[in-house]
């Protein structure tokens, strides 16, 4: 059974999300699915590759309670953070502040954001600059 003190967190952060929206000119970003349940988050980030910070956040998505409360939640936690710092998070934080029955219940659901954001942040994903100067080449390969 759910504690009512994490049942009120997870429904505040549901009803009230934070940073939910979309960043203007964002220079990483990744959607995640969860297939078996429909549920789908879109995590955007703006770094600052020299401070080595998240400095802007946003995210989007539809689903169940748990997995847009999950959103919100790791948006909160990881604006402003060091990327190493947010690359290390985990289900702990999600259990912390929701107990860890919910997130037990349901980990694809309570672990979508986490997986939005350490996709987004991997170095397999280009950020936006990157990626201009890669088209920059090809565009010049072509001529």
């Amino acid at each position: 059974m759910m504690n009512e003190q994490y049942r009120e967190t997870i429904l505040d952060h549901f009803e009230q999300p934070r940073h939910r929206g979309e960043l203007a000119a964002p220079t990483r970003a990744m959607t995640v699915t969860n297939p078996a349940c429909g549920d789908l988050i879109t995590v955007q980030l703006r770094t600052d590759p020299q401070r080595e910070r998240i400095v802007a956040l946003a995210w989007q998505g539809h689903g169940c309670t748990l997995s847009q409360a999950a959103a919100s939640l790791v948006a909160e936690q990881c604006h402003g953070q060091r990327i190493e710092t947010a690359r290390h998070m985990d289900a702990t934080m999600l259990a912390d502040a929701f107990g860890e029955a919910a997130i037990n219940a349901r980990p694809r659901c309570a672990t979508l954001a986490l997986r939005a954001l350490h996709a987004a942040l991997s170095d397999d994903v280009l950020d936006n600059e990157s990626m201009a100067r890669k088209g920059d080449l090809e565009e010049r390969r072509l001529q």
